[in-house]
C-alpha cells in the first residue's frame, strides 16, 4: 500500500512538471525541486489552522487586491495544488506561491510539508528558482522562514525541519 502511494505521488510530481514546463511564462519544472520543502511534525489540518491563524493575526500576508489578478491566474489554473499565497508588502514587494507537499521522509500522517513553487516581484511573472541569484535564493529561504514558517511554528507548537 505504501509503494502505490508513492508511485501515484511520483506520477503526481511527474505530471505536475510536465505540466508547468508545457505553459510559456507558467513556473517552470525547476521550482519543483528549487527551495527546501519545510516540514512540520502534525497534521495538515493543523498546519492549515496556523495559516488561518496567521492571516487573522497578520492580515499583511493576505493577497491585496494590487496583485489579486497575477495570483489568481495560478490558483485557477493549478488548483490541482492545494496552494496558499503569502504577500509582502516590505521592500522587496513580492508574494511567494507555496504548496503543501507529501514529506518524502516519512509515511507519517502527521507531518505536513510546504515548499516555495514561485516568487512574483510584481512584474507579472512567477521567477522560477534557478532565476535567482543564490543571495536572492538565501533571502528568500530567511524572509519565508523568519515571517512564515516561525509563525506556523508558533501557533502550532512544532518545530519544523527542512526535508533532506
Amino acid at each position: 500500500m505504501v509503494e502505490i502511494i508513492k508511485l501515484m505521488i511520483l506520477r503526481n510530481v511527474i505530471f505536475a512538471s510536465l505540466f508547468f514546463c508545457s505553459c510559456a511564462g507558467s513556473i517552470g519544472a525547476g521550482t519543483l525541486s528549487g527551495w527546501d520543502n519545510v516540514i512540520f511534525p502534525t497534521s495538515k489540518e493543523d498546519v492549515q489552522k496556523a495559516i488561518a491563524e496567521l492571516y487573522k493575526n497578520n492580515p499583511k500576508y493576505r493577497l491585496n487586491n494590487k496583485w489579486k489578478s497575477q495570483a489568481e491566474y495560478w490558483l485557477k489554473n493549478f488548483s490541482y495544488l492545494e496552494t496558499v499565497i503569502f504577500y509582502f508588502s516590505e521592500e522587496p514587494e513580492e508574494m511567494y506561491y507555496v504548496t503543501f507537499v507529501e514529506p518524502g521522509t516519512s509515511d507519517n500522517p502527521k507531518c505536513t510539508g510546504l515548499a516555495i513553487r514561485g516568487v512574483e516581484n510584481g512584474v507579472g511573472h512567477w521567477k522560477e528558482y534557478q532565476e535567482y541569484s543564490d543571495i536572492d535564493k538565501i533571502r528568500i529561504d530567511e524572509r519565508f522562514r523568519r515571517e512564515i514558517v516561525s509563525k506556523i511554528e508558533r501557533y502550532t507548537k512544532t518545530k519544523s525541519y527542512k526535508e533532506e
